[in-house]
This record gives structure tokens, sequence and C-alpha cells, in this order.
């Protein structure tokens, strides 16, 4: 855990859109140690995606890309994280998904 605190900005912001709000039950998110929290054990399946020309990543659920995060990067920190789970806001996205 101390690990992704050390990339979060200490002022970082979560925020999911209402889609992504009902795969889990919790909405936005402040701070390094609360975000961190957030996605300790949870990013398991997550896989690295280039969002809009940022670093991010994409969750599948049922073998669907269900919900896209996007990471916002400023003075080499992670400041801000969008969860975006609404299908037509997905459609229009610029994403693809990292391949080893």
């Amino acid at each position: 855990m101390q690990a992704l605190i050390a990339v979060l900005a200490p002022d970082v912001v979560f925020r999911l859109d209402a889609t992504a709000a009902r795969f889990g039950a919790f909405g936005e998110r402040r701070g390094a140690s609360e975000v961190a929290e957030l996605f300790k054990g949870r990013a398991q399946a997550a896989e690295i995606a280039i969002v809009e020309g940022e670093l991010g990543f994409v969750v599948r659920i049922a073998g669907q890309i269900r919900v896209v995060v996007a990471f916002t990067i400023a003075d080499d920190k992670i400041a801000a994280i969008e969860a975006i789970a609404d299908p037509d806001h997905l459609e229009r996205l610029d994403y693809s998904i990292v391949r080893d």
C-alpha cells in the first residue's frame, strides 16, 4: 500500500460517474491514504491502458470492458483518477489497452 501512496499526490481526488458508482458502494474520495485504501485489493483484474493520451486502466466484467479509469498526472504524481462506466461516454472515449 505504501508503494501506491508514493505515486499519489497528497490531495489526489477519485471521481466516478453514476454508472461506475453502481458497481461499488463508494463515491468520491480525496487524499492519498483514502484513495489508496479504496483500491486495496480491487485493481487485480485491471488492464493497463492509454486513456485520452494519459495512463489509465480498464476493467472487464463478464468479459466486456465496463469501466475505464483515467489518471491525471501532475508533478510526476497521480493527481486525479476518474472512473467512467456510462456506455455512451465509453463509446466516445479514446482508449487502448497496452499489451505486453
